[in-house]
C-alpha cells in the first residue's frame, strides 16, 4: 500500500516546509501533494492546507520526472469537456456513490441532472475542499486530482508547479510514490464494544439491544503525520460479520484482501456486512468515536459477530484492521401478560381466580393489532412500512409466571 515515499510524513513535511520558507514561492499558503498506489495506477490528489489559491496563481503544472501529465489554467471550473471525459470513465459504483454523497449534503434526492449538481456543488470552497478529501471522483471533478495510469515500474517523484502573471513556473509541492511500500493509514486502538442502556426509552426501542462500539487513535507524533492524517484520511469503514461466529475471534487483513477497492465507495467483502454506506469521519476519532446499532438491522440476540474497523485514504486504500467481538445481549423484556380476568373458579366455587391470554405470537398479533407485523415475528411501529422502517423482533418466550397477592393497597 503506498503512500509518501519513505519515509512518506518527512517527504510531506519537506515539501510543506519549502513551500513556506523558500523564496520565490509564489504566494504563502502551504501547497500539498499526494500520491497512492492503488495497483498499477497513481492517485494523486493536491491543494492547499487551508485558505484559498493565491491571486497570482494562474496555471498550474503535473509532472513525474520529465514527463507532464497535467498542465492547465486555474478556472472556477473545468471545461465541460474534460468533465464528462472524466465522468464518463469512472465506474458507475462511483459516480452512484457520489450522488448519494451530493443528495445528503445537499439535501436534495431527486438530481435530476447528477454531473451538474456536482459540479454546481464544487463551486463552493468549503465543499470543494470536503468532497476531494472524501471522494476520488469529486477530487478530479474539482481540478484538484489526477490518476497517472502509466506509473514507472520503480516509483517516480511527481512535481507539483505553479506559474505566476509574469509566466514564471515554480514549485509547489512534490511527494516520491513508490512500487512497493509497507507504510499504512493509523490503525484504531482499543476497539471495544459495550452495551448502552436507555431507561427512559419507548418500548419498541426497549426491544433493540442497542450496542456501542468506541476507538481511538493515537495522537500525531508531529506536525508532518498530523497533516498527513487530516489532509490524506477519507475516513473509517466499519464492518461485521454477516453470519454469527463461533470460536476466536478470526483476525483479518482486509487492505490484503482487496487489492483494488473502489476508490468512491465502501470496498464490499462477501462475508461482511458495511454498518455505514459511507464512511465515519475521521476527524472526530482521533480522540475516540462510538458507534451504535440495533436487533433490527440483521443481528440475533445472544450471538457473537465479528467487527473491523478500518481507515480508508482519498482513493479507496485500506489501513490496518482492527477487530473486535461483539457478543449481542438479550435485553429484551417479556411482555406485559394481557387478557387478564378475574372471577370464580367454578359456579359451584367461592374461590377467585385469575386467568390471562398464553402468549405466543398469534396472540401478540391479536392483542397488538394496531402494530404493522412483518416476516419472522417482528413488527413496525403503527404507520410505518416493513420494507424501509427498523423491525421489532418482541420477546414472547416465556418460561414462568410469578403471581403477587396485596393484601391492602390504595
Amino acid at each position: 500500500m503506498a503512500r509518501l515515499f519513505s519515509p512518506p510524513l518527512l517527504t510531506l513535511f519537506l515539501s510543506l516546509l519549502l513551500c513556506a520558507l523558500a523564496p520565490p514561492v509564489l504566494a504563502q499558503p502551504l501547497f500539498y501533494l499526494l500520491g497512492s498506489n492503488t495497483g498499477g495506477s497513481v492517485a494523486l490528489r493536491w491543494g492547499v492546507v487551508e485558505g484559498a489559491w493565491p491571486a497570482d496563481l494562474v496555471a498550474i503544472r503535473l509532472r513525474e520526472s520529465e514527463r507532464v501529465l497535467l498542465e492547465t489554467e486555474l478556472a472556477a471550473a473545468l471545461p465541460q469537456e474534460r468533465l464528462q471525459h472524466i465522468w464518463r470513465g469512472a465506474r458507475e459504483a462511483q459516480r452512484v456513490h457520489l450522488q448519494h454523497i451530493v443528495a445528503e449534503v445537499s439535501g436534495n434526492e431527486a438530481l435530476g441532472a447528477p454531473l451538474s449538481s456536482v459540479v454546481q456543488l464544487l463551486q463552493d470552497p468549503f465543499m470543494r475542499h470536503q468532497l476531494a478529501k472524501k471522494h476520488w471522483l469529486a477530487a478530479q471533478l474539482a481540478g484538484l486530482g489526477w490518476a497517472d495510469d502509466a506509473p514507472p515500474s520503480s516509483g517516480g517523484l511527481y512535481l507539483l508547479e505553479g506559474k505566476n502573471q509574469q509566466g514564471q513556473w515554480r514549485r509547489l509541492a512534490q511527494v516520491e510514490v513508490s512500487a512497493n511500500t509497507s507504510d499504512r493509514l493509523p490503525a484504531a486502538q482499543a476497539l471495544t464494544v459495550f452495551q448502552q442502556a436507555e431507561c427512559t426509552a419507548p418500548e419498541y426501542a426497549l426491544d433493540h439491544g442497542v450496542l456501542n462500539l468506541s476507538w481511538y487513535f493515537e495522537r500525531p507524533s508531529s506536525l508532518a503525520e498530523s497533516l498527513y492524517q487530516q489532509l490524506g484520511v477519507a475516513g473509517l469503514a466499519l464492518y461485521r460479520s454477516a453470519a454469527p461466529i463461533e470460536g476466536d475471534l478470526p483476525i483479518r487483513d482486509l487492505a490484503s484482501e482487496s487489492p483494488r477497492p473502489s476508490a468512491a465507495a465502501i470496498p464490499e467483502f462477501d462475508d461482511l456486512v458495511a454498518v455505514s454506506d459511507v464512511l465515519i469521519d475521521f476527524d472526530s476519532a482521533h480522540y475516540g468515536h462510538g458507534w451504535h446499532w440495533s436487533l433490527s438491522e440483521g443481528i440475533e440476540a445472544g450471538q457473537r459477530y465479528a467487527v473491523y474497523l478500518v481507515a480508508q485514504d482519498y482513493s479507496g486504500r485500506l489501513g490496518q484492521t482492527a477487530a473486535a467481538i461483539l457478543t449481542v445481549p438479550d435485553t429484551r423484556p417479556p411482555p406485559t401478560p394481557w387478557g387478564i380476568e378475574t372471577g370464580l373458579v367454578s359456579p359451584s366455587s367461592t374461590a377467585q381466580g385469575l386467568s390471562w391470554s398464553a402468549i405466543h405470537l398469534t396472540s401478540a398479533q391479536q392483542h397488538w393489532g394496531n402494530r404493522q407485523w412483518c416476516a419472522g415475528g417482528t413488527y413496525v411501529p403503527s404507520g410505518q412500512e416493513c420494507r424501509s422502517a427498523a423491525r421489532v423482533a418482541p420477546n414472547l418466550d416465556v418460561e414462568s409466571f410469578v403471581l403477587y397477592r396485596f393484601d391492602t393497597f390504595a
